[in-house]
Parts: C-alpha cells; sequence; structure tokens
C-alpha cells in the first residue's frame, strides 16, 4: 500500500476506514495485473477508480465534486491510452517502447494543473486523488 494512502487511512474516521482499504485493494490489485509499464499501471490504477460509486456519507457538495473528479478520471485515462498509442515498438519485441518524454511531462503538468482545481476537504476524495496522482507521476 502506497505511504500517502496509509497516512490517509491511519487520519480516516473508522467509517470510511473499509472505503479506503478497498480503494487501495483494487488499485494494487490493478498495479500487479499490469506489469509492463509505468504508464500501463497508470491506466490500470485509473481504472481501478472510475468506478468507484460515491460514499455514502458525502454530503450533496461532495458528491458533486465526486462526480467531476470521476469525469476528470476517465479524461485522465483517455489521455494516458492517447499517449500509450504514439509509441511504436518493434512487432516481435514484448517490451513497450519509451513514450516521449516531451509528451510524457506535457500530460504530467496538464494532470497537475487541472487537480489544483478539486475540492479535497473530504478524506475520501483526498485518496482517491493522490491515488491517481501518484500513478501520473510514477510515469517515466
Amino acid at each position: 500500500m502506497q505511504p500517502l494512502l496509509l497516512l490517509v487511512l491511519a487520519a480516516a474516521p473508522p467509517a470510511h476506514s473499509a472505503f479506503l482499504i478497498e480503494t487501495a485493494g483494487r488499485a494494487e490489485i490493478a498495479q500487479k495485473g499490469v506489469r509492463d509499464s509505468a504508464a500501463h499501471r497508470a491506466v490500470a490504477v485509473l481504472d481501478s477508480l472510475i468506478p468507484l460509486p460515491a460514499p455514502g456519507s458525502l454530503t450533496r457538495v461532495q458528491r458533486e465534486a465526486w462526480t467531476e473528479q470521476t469525469t476528470w478520471l476517465k479524461s485522465l485515462r483517455e489521455r494516458v491510452q492517447n499517449l500509450l498509442s504514439l509509441v511504436v515498438a518493434p512487432a516481435k519485441v514484448h517490451i513497450h517502447a519509451p513514450i516521449d518524454q516531451k509528451n510524457l511531462l506535457a500530460l504530467q503538468a496538464e494532470a497537475e494543473q487541472e487537480s489544483l482545481k478539486f475540492d479535497l476537504s473530504n478524506l475520501l476524495l483526498k485518496a482517491r486523488h493522490e491515488a491517481a496522482m501518484a500513478s501520473i507521476r510514477n510515469i517515466k
């Protein structure tokens, strides 16, 4: 489990702990299932975060923020997929060709800038956001 997620988990009220553990577990399973590259792992993490339903404990405003965050995660996943589609590896090689560093840095900068617009006052929103951003930052 990632250190930041453990910190959030330790600070979470008991009612939210099960949700955070489930979220972390899904992300770890997704990461273990795809070992090809950090970009593929990022897609797997985003895939595990996107379908999570909004917890019932969220207020109306927080639920709206959850929905906006889901839309952003979908957009981010699509952009990582587009970045991967630009990579052309030889047909018989079982490793992935490197992603163009310029495109990668642009995607990471966009994601960082866009992530500033989210209200992360709720621990669940923050944990979900940090898991997504950590996967994007880890693409090298």
